[in-house]
């Protein structure tokens, strides 16, 4: 039984001044929304957008390498800043070749001017190739991770803030050269989460803005048409979530069980496609701690907030998550701590 936490990234009190040139040689103001990924060498890669605040022009993609039995991080490196623009969430697919792509929000003057663009490494991100166009839509924006269905095709859970929320998925059937649109999920859906249950069909979770649950969609035709939403029995506070298939077929959400506050952070776990959600865990209670490092982010208490997971290639999950808008939390644990009664 495994259960371990640390913090990869503290930002300081002190924020620098926008559009500094280099944010590596600045303290850190503001980090948020954390995405992580296994390399094919067994490394891992945690990024997040950091700055001055969010929106703010020097706001950059930025991440941390560990290699494969290593219990220390590398420096912050910047995966990727637009000039003129701010970057936002990033999340990760590693194909069949063991390269991987990296998918980041760009944006100018708000979310619903934003594209989605993405940079492929061949060497375990070592380095990255130049910025490549997602599709030059505005308004689309991603969150959660690409998935890899039975099937071959690619999913990229997708949304857009234009004219209201609504999530929808992009497909690929030829590893990643073209991309097409499928369904519209919502009102009032954002930051979906997609994952294939052991029948075949997928199962969409969806952050939502004033419904206070989680809402949920499915689909029986791998993506290309979706359900009516439905609300789930979780809460949700407007913030993101994370829905996580394990490789046999168990379910694991990370999410904030309130209607009103981004706290606390539960980690749970379905062994019936999500029918039922048996052994639940808290990963964060205390909101103090979080409100201590929330900054001038006009929030009445503290955050833990939008987790990320993975499941490594030992079984092992992983879970990262803002901590007050100023640092950057790993937990890692396997399934066993996950149904036990401790």
């Amino acid at each position: 039984m495994l259960i371990e936490q640390e913090i990869i990234m503290e930002s300081t009190e002190t924020p620098y001044k926008r559009n500094a040139v280099d944010i590596l040689k600045n303290p850190l103001a503001s980090s948020h929304a954390a995405a992580i990924v296994e390399t094919a060498d067994g490394s891992l890669i945690a990024s997040w957008f950091s700055g001055t605040w969010e929106k703010e022009l020097d706001v950059a993609v930025v991440y941390r390498k560990k290699a494969p039995g290593s219990t220390e991080w590398s420096e912050v490196k910047v995966l990727h800043k637009t000039p003129g623009r701010f970057e936002g969430n990033s999340c990760y697919l590693v194909d069949k070749e063991g390269k991987i792509w990296a998918f980041f929000n760009t944006a100018t003057r708000g979310w619903t001017l934003n594209w989605i663009r993405y940079k492929i490494s061949t060497d375990n991100g070592e380095t990255w190739s130049q910025p490549f166009w997602f599709r030059k839509i505005y308004g689309w924006l991603i969150r959660d991770r690409p998935i890899i269905l039975a099937n071959g095709d690619w999913v990229l859970p997708t949304y857009s803030e234009v004219l209201g929320y609504r999530s929808f998925v992009n497909i690929s059937s030829d590893e990643g050269k073209t991309w097409k649109k499928h369904g519209r999920v919502g009102p009032h859906c954002l930051q979906p989460n997609v994952v294939q249950l052991r029948d075949g069909s997928l199962l969409m979770y969806c952050r939502v803005d004033t419904l206070k649950r989680i809402h949920q969609s499915r689909s029986t035709d791998n993506g290309r048409h979706w359900s009516r939403i439905e609300p789930t029995r979780f809460k949700n506070p407007n913030a993101g979530i994370s829905l996580l298939a394990l490789k046999n077929g168990n379910l694991v959400l990370v999410w904030n069980e309130s209607e009103r506050e981004r706290c606390p952070l539960n980690v749970a776990l379905s062994e019936d496609d999500g029918k039922t959600w048996p052994h639940v865990k808290a990963l964060e209670t205390d909101s103090r701690l979080a409100l201590s490092l929330s900054g001038t982010e006009p929030r009445k208490s503290g955050e833990y907030s939008y987790p990320y997971s993975i499941q490594a290639r030992d079984g092992t999950i992983h879970v990262v998550h803002t901590v007050g808008r100023r640092q950057i939390k790993h937990w890692h644990f396997d399934e066993e701590w996950l149904m036990s009664k401790d």
